[in-house]
């Protein structure tokens, strides 16, 4: 395994779960990293599953769809492979295809990475420029 992904691991790994619980308002969070060093690489995969009380399997499998549009508009290729319930068990699994522009389109993790820290310091610029239009 290279380097570079053993170094991405160690450092993002362990922020995974805490995230779960802080941001995503879990009850308890759980990370587990599978690197394969399979030549020629994969494409990133994800799967989360998760325990709900009281599941609404309608609108959960609605919410997760109406984010993976919103996805797509900045990751294209970002692509819903399952969303499942059943019972108090979702299951979502995710594949993310890279651009593959400027990185191999294996490396969708990067790819979406970098896209979402763009949308965010969009978002960030917009804010900057309204507040001081209005100054």
């Amino acid at each position: 395994m290279p380097v570079a992904a053993r170094i991405f691991a160690s450092r993002c790994w362990p922020t995974t779960r805490p995230t779960l619980e802080v941001v995503g308002g879990a009850g308890r969070g759980k990370a587990i990293i599978i690197l394969n060093p399979v030549d020629p690489p994969i494409l990133m995969r994800d799967t989360v599953f998760a325990r709900v009380s009281e599941p609404d399997e309608a609108s959960m499998v609605a919410a997760v769809e109406t984010m993976v549009t919103r996805l797509q508009a900045y990751a294209p290729g970002y692509e819903l492979l399952l969303c499942e319930v059943d019972g108090d068990l979702v299951t979502v699994m995710v594949r993310v295809r890279g651009a593959g522009d400027f990185l191999p389109r294996y490396a969708g993790n990067l790819d979406i990475m970098t896209a979402a820290a763009a949308r965010v310091g969009d978002g960030i610029a917009r804010r900057l420029q309204t507040t001081s239009a209005v100054a």
